[in-house]
């Protein structure tokens, strides 16, 4: 099988390349390396480019035949959007526009699509289900709704099959610790955590408050190892035909952390402690987010291998310290 994998030298993408690999697939990865690091994939075809630009797009599409696409490309920093609001409307939003559009033209029918848990805003419900109300607090939140109305259109009217997935905190690295968690600046708790502590960095600053309403005062998030994630995106490319034209999953563990118990993780796998201080809170950000699961579960028979924090932790550590 041919697949297309935008946004393949990012972090998610990088291990989606790798997994497409592994089941000996060809791959073909679109990438403008504006976050994404060449160093994370090998073995395949890249192409850099910018997918804003349409005819650079639609060139690439139309020189082969490709089996499904999936589609990571996209920026993604929740702080970032507050400031930068058109940037990530133009790149996620009109970027998936333009891919789409070319598929559709070259007769490319599969689409996996990576959306986010930030559609669900600060959602009041202990779990988030997929048939939750969309309510997204800040931007980059609001190019994930709108991508997904979009695909959802085309599969209603353009014979597309497509599945978003809405990923809660992906975190971990790949098992042979040969990639991972690659971002500059890099933004998640888990990778800032260990890097504090490669760096013998004293008083990590803990963004996110310490008066949520949850069982410690900080927030709760959902972690799910990338390699789950990358899993259920390769069955949901096997199963897509048997499904409906659209189809949304959220992909996370099913189980809470706050960020305290995270900490206490990190110093546990690695045997170290960690001095922190409490920062300033982020803006709007919710007190608690953790996933329903039951859909992807029953529906594409996808389970997960990662269901610790810690073994979580342990595949970033080794990543990280080499």
């Amino acid at each position: 099988m041919n697949y297309l994998v935008t946004g393949g030298a990012g972090y998610i993408g990088s291990h989606m390349v790798k997994v497409l690999q592994e089941h000996n697939h060809d791959v073909t990865v679109i990438d403008n390396l504006s976050t994404g690091f060449r160093d994370l994939i090998s073995d395949c075809e890249i192409i850099n480019i910018d997918i804003r630009d349409k005819s650079l797009v639609d060139k690439t599409l139309s020189k082969r035949n490709y089996n499904g696409v999936f589609h990571f490309a996209a920026k993604s920093i929740v702080n970032e959007s507050f400031k930068m609001p058109d940037e990530y409307r133009k790149n996620n939003v009109e970027g998936t526009m333009n891919l789409i559009d070319s598929m559709k033209k070259y007769e490319i029918n599969n689409l996996i699509f990576s959306s986010s848990a930030a559609v669900y805003g600060n959602s009041y419900n202990k779990i988030i289900r997929e048939t939750d109300n969309l309510n997204p607090s800040n931007p980059y939140g609001k190019t994930k709704v709108e991508s997904e109305n979009i695909i959802s259109n085309y599969c209603e009217a353009k014979d597309l099959r497509a599945i978003s997935f809405r990923y809660f905190n992906a975190a971990g690295a790949h098992p042979s610790g040969t990639i991972g968690e690659k971002h500059e600046p890099e933004t998640h708790l888990i990778p800032n955590l260990i890097k504090s502590i490669i760096n013998n960095q004293y008083n990590f600053e803990l963004y996110g408050g310490k008066d949520n309403l949850t069982n410690d005062g900080t927030c709760v998030r959902d972690y799910i190892h990338v390699s789950d994630i990358v899993n259920a995106h390769y069955i949901g490319m096997k199963k897509i035909q048997n499904l409906k034209p659209y189809n949304v999953f959220n992909i996370g563990s099913g189980k809470g952390y706050s960020i305290m118990e995270v900490i206490s993780g990190v110093e546990a796998v690695t045997n170290k402690k960690i001095d922190y201080k409490h920062s300033e809170e982020r803006q709007n950000e919710p007190s608690y987010l953790v996933a329903d699961i039951s859909k992807i579960k029953n529906q594409l028979e996808w389970s997960i291998e990662y269901n610790t924090i810690e073994s979580i932790i342990e595949t970033a550590w080794n990543w990280h310290r080499k």
